[in-house]
């Protein structure tokens, strides 16, 4: 199953679940040219058109989510069970392309 990875072009980091179970965090990994393609928890996938679900390509039933209630910079992002489509399961994603390969930069997060 294809997906694409979340990239901060800013840190040079790529988003990847630690594990694969309810309320995993999901961390920023620095990107090393030896990284292989294809990590099945650093690999996501959207389900829905506007402000789409993002969902771990190895669990489609968990989704990127802003833990807690009150969402702003340095809120811990974890990966949990759906929870109807509150604001802080929903993202808005800007798709850039570079030189080097396209990636997805997150515009804003929850709400």
């Amino acid at each position: 199953m294809g997906g694409f990875a979340m990239l901060n072009k800013a840190t040079n980091q790529y988003a990847k679940a630690v594990s694969n179970s309810n309320s995993a965090a999901v961390i920023g990994v620095p990107l090393r040219p030896d990284d292989p393609l294809g990590d099945p928890l650093a690999t996501w996938t959207l389900s829905g058109a506007e402000k789409p679900a993002v969902r771990p390509v190895k669990n489609s039933d968990l989704n990127l989510n802003a833990r807690g209630e009150k969402w702003g910079p340095g809120t811990p992002i974890i990966i949990h069970s759906w929870d109807g489509g509150d604001p802080n399961e929903r993202w808005s994603f800007t798709f850039v392309k570079d030189a080097a390969a396209p990636t997805a930069k997150v515009a804003s997060g929850a709400g």
